[in-house]
């Protein structure tokens, strides 16, 4: 049975406005970061999830809790069915502690599952969307350049190319950079290319075989830019730079069907400015006003609590 991937990248951050390097190091969403969250969310309202995925960045967090919330809160409004029980993200152990805050020891049982403790629903009620934290899904590590000014990055791959290429260049060249990021870093954190596609190809196998023997689905997956290029980098080359950039809570849809992996669709963001993805899409129409403001967007994001990781040294 088919598994279909919704990738989104996480909303706008703090760092994406200053500009800094921001792998596995953090920083909060802005107000347009939870505006772009929720429309997200609005444009999933008719879609159904067997489950969804996050990065373990607070970032990723945030944007998935706030997307569910906003399908949710859409789904009321049209008097659709209703989920019945909290959605609550799962971590499993194994995270490396220097960049994120220690947390609760979860049983890694079945790919995605249920909260351990969760209540069972009621027959007639739709359950939350299940949730799970992966580490594998995190951003490219930067290493000694994690929170540091952009420049310093393009520095260095001045230093590789010997000019300031384009962007689309950039994206044909992925595994040169992200090699010549780890072999100067003196962190002993970043990755080497052939690790950042090991551990897309666990997600995707151990997740996509899990949802296959149920059936099949959708699964929703909050990850990273980088992380999603590679994606496309890896399993359609030839689009690797359509669009040159994924945009914040913009769609990427891979297909899995029986371990072959298809590239449906890259960095759309029609979600954003139309009709409520899943209703006649693509829809070119008119965009419609959304539910969710930009002052609503404000108050929501002074009521989140959000850590910030601190890069440290080994």
């Amino acid at each position: 049975m088919t598994v279909t991937f919704y990738f989104t990248r996480h909303g706008e951050t703090q760092f994406n406005v200053e500009n800094r390097v921001q792998g596995w190091c953090d920083s909060p969403l802005t107000s347009k970061g939870v505006y772009d969250a929720y429309r997200l969310g609005q444009g999933l309202v008719s879609l159904d999830f067997i489950g969804a995925c996050t990065s373990d960045a607070g970032r990723a967090q945030e944007t998935l809790s706030l997307a569910l919330e906003a399908r949710e809160n859409e789904r009321v409004r049209r008097g659709l069915v209703v989920p019945q029980r909290p959605v609550r993200v799962e971590y499993w152990p194994g995270q490396a502690e220097a960049w994120r805050p220690s947390a609760p020891d979860f049983k890694r049982d079945g790919y995605p599952a249920l909260p351990l403790d969760a209540p069972e629903a009621e027959p007639s009620a739709e359950p939350s969307v299940p949730v799970r934290c992966d580490e594998r899904l995190r951003e490219w590590c930067f290493g000694d350049l994690e929170g540091e000014s952009a420049r310093r990055l393009r520095n260095r791959m001045f230093d590789l190319f010997g000019d300031d290429i384009p962007r689309e260049e950039q994206n044909e060249r992925l595994n040169e950079i992200a090699d010549h990021v780890h072999a100067p870093d003196s962190s002993g954190r970043a990755e080497p290319f052939a690790a950042i596609e090991e551990r897309i190809e666990s997600f995707l196998r151990d997740c996509g075989e899990s949802v296959e023997q149920r059936g099949g689905g959708n699964v929703l997956v909050v990850t990273h830019a980088l992380f999603i290029r590679t994606l496309v980098f890896m399993y359609a080359r030839e689009r690797v730079s359509t669009p040159p950039k994924i945009q914040n809570a913009s769609l990427t849809i891979l297909t899995w069907d029986d371990g072959v992996i298809s590239v449906e669709t890259v960095g759309d963001t029609a979600h954003l400015e139309c009709a409520p993805f899943g209703e006649g899409r693509p829809h070119p129409g008119r965009p419609q006003e959304s539910q969710f403001d930009r002052a609503a967007a404000e108050a929501v994001h002074r009521t989140y609590t959000i850590w910030c990781i601190s890069v440290t040294q080994p």
